[in-house]
């Protein structure tokens, strides 16, 4: 398990710092290969988010915070919230990785270990949400 002091300096000072995220502990990852920490901020709880070296570019990563960014501002609830570093931005690098702190979304990803009708439903509902947010924007 990694602990904070294997976060770089320019993430602490370019993002954690300035948004006052007190860090957390090492979380389990994605299916992305990302490593999570669970943190606290004023706002409540964030997660913060390092990236693979491999993915996602610069540009694809901003492709992806725009269209959250669209998602939130018209109201979808299950998308979350991201945390601007001190310059205004979305992410920041390391010179390797790009970091991100985002809303800490609860629950769990286990639909495969409890899949239901009702779930698999509920799930559908979610993505149409997304894609008429994403057309109307």
């Amino acid at each position: 398990m990694r602990n904070h002091y294997s976060i770089p300096e320019t993430i602490l000072q370019e993002l954690v710092a300035p948004n006052s995220v007190s860090l957390g502990p090492l979380a389990s990852g994605g299916l992305s290969g990302a490593q999570v920490w669970h943190c606290q901020s004023p706002h409540g709880p964030v997660a913060l988010r390092c990236w693979p070296a491999a993915h996602p570019s610069r540009e694809r990563l901003g492709e992806i915070h725009a269209a959250m960014f669209a998602a939130r501002q018209h109201g979808v609830p299950f998308v979350p919230a991201i945390t601007l570093n001190r310059h205004g931005g979305s992410f920041t690098s390391d010179g390797r990785r790009l970091w991100e702190v985002t809303q800490w979304m609860p629950g769990r990803a286990d639909y495969l270990a409890a899949p239901s009708p009702q779930r698999l439903q509920s799930a559908l509902r979610a993505l149409a949400t997304l894609h008429r947010t994403w057309q109307a924007s």
